[in-house]
């Protein structure tokens, strides 16, 4: 995936950077799309309006090139750990529906690019009558079955299998691509 970042010059002419920054914040989170502003101005005022404004980071022209490019990973690290997290079921581990969406996209995508349609095996597994647990005995049960039912595709998964991505569902489901498994053609 494409890291996103702006260098985002305060002293823009038109409208300033603040109200670019302020367009960009409309749409994008501070994690989403990491905004740093630049400023020849060595005024703290500016810093802090930038800051409290929504910018990631604030940069006083002549800019440090080394010091700029660990700001830049500095934000970026803390952008891929943030999608990293929002990828993840808290409870069981395993990637979400998200997660598994785009793995699903890229596999087809990436057998549209090759031009060589391939078999892909997938799994959901429906826990029926979860809701019903988790009313007569409680969530903490419905977790622990949640994390029992989760536990073999997970084990695969941090087993180095990364083709083996299982996700956890909406409530009583989870769901898992687990491999290409050859062209359509194959014996």
């Amino acid at each position: 995936a494409d890291d996103g970042r702006v260098l985002l010059d305060q002293g823009w002419p038109g409208r300033g950077g603040l109200d670019l920054r302020g367009l960009l914040r409309g749409t994008h989170s501070q994690t989403e799309l990491p905004v740093i502003m630049v400023t020849g101005v060595k005024h703290s005022q500016f810093a802090v309006d930038a800051l409290a404004s929504g910018a990631n980071d604030y940069v006083v022209k002549p800019v440090d090139m080394p010091v700029i490019d660990a700001r830049i990973q500095a934000q970026l690290l803390r952008s891929r750990i943030d999608r990293a997290g929002k990828l993840v079921d808290p409870l069981t581990g395993l990637g979400n529906r998200t997660l598994l969406i785009e793995r699903l996209t890229s596999s087809i995508a990436k057998q549209s690019d090759t031009g060589q349609p391939g078999l892909m095996a997938g799994v959901l597994i429906d826990l029926d009558g979860f809701k019903v647990l988790n009313d007569r005995m409680g969530h903490d049960a419905g977790n622990q079955l949640l994390n029992e039912a989760g536990a073999p595709h997970k084990s695969r998964r941090d087993a180095g299998n990364h083709h083996s991505p299982a996700a956890a569902g909406e409530g009583d489901a989870l769901a898992g691509r687990h491999r290409e498994v050859g062209a359509a053609n194959d014996p």
